[in-house]
This record gives C-alpha cells, structure tokens and sequence, in this order.
C-alpha cells in the first residue's frame, strides 16, 4: 500500500501559517530558557567542524549552491532580504557602534609615516594593518 501523503501545495500553506503563528512562542522560548546558547555552541564545536569537513570531503557546499543557483539568491535577497534588512541595521546600530569603536580609537592614535610618491606608500598600509591586528587579537 502506497503512503498517503496530502498535497504539497497544502503542506506548503501549512508549514507557513503555523509558524507564522507560532512566532510569540519562538521569543518566550528564546526569554525563558534555562541552557546557555553560547555555552551549548561552544560544546558543539567539534562536532561543527567534523560536519564542515564532511560536507568539504563530500562536495556537498558545492553541490548546493549548484542546485541553487544565483536565481534562488536572487529572487530571496530582493523579496525577503530587503524587506528585513533595514530593521536588522536599525537593531544593530548600538552592536556596531560598540564593536567598531576600539578600532576607531586606535586609528584616531595612530601616526602615519610621511606619504610617499605613488606606490611608495606601503608602510602606511603596513602600520594600519598592524594597529588593527593588534586591536582583533587584543594584544
């Protein structure tokens, strides 16, 4: 006997109403947890990077973005992602604000070498280079 499986077209419509309608249940649950996120990606490291070489062993990244193609890319950036995007930057101006602000300091303390002829100039790429590897790695 053959699986009975309604339409998917049905399935589809679905899958989108109920989680759609399930979004106040998503942030209680995200504000009520009692697990660490951070802690349980943290622990799940390993297991991050042996899915990563899997996926790199098999050709499974490629494949899917093959499969994809740019017109999937495409057609979710212009219609999903430029409706969120706006809100996600208004959400994170504080997050980038706090994040780009030791290295804005730095380069605000930073002394160039004399500017040079044209390409001549390297030590000032090289000293910008320094000061901001220094401030990422914190040393």
């Amino acid at each position: 006997m053959a699986i009975q499986i309604k339409d998917v077209n049905t399935l589809a419509t679905k899958f989108t109403t109920r989680a759609q309608a399930a979004a106040p249940d998503y942030k209680t649950g995200v504000m009520t947890t009692q697990n660490s996120q951070s802690n349980n990606a943290i622990a799940a490291a390993p297991v991050w990077a042996q899915a990563v070489q899997n996926a790199v062993t098999k050709g499974t990244y490629q494949k899917g973005l093959q499969k994809s193609g740019d017109s999937k890319w495409a057609a979710n950036s212009a219609g999903i992602g430029a409706t969120r995007y706006p809100q996600g930057v208004a959400g994170a101006g504080a997050a980038w604000a706090a994040g780009v602000t030791p290295y804005f300091t730095a380069l605000q303390g930073l002394s160039l070498p004399p500017r040079q002829v044209k390409g001549q100039n390297i030590a000032r790429v090289q000293a910008v280079d320094d000061l901001l590897s220094k401030v990422k790695s914190g040393s």
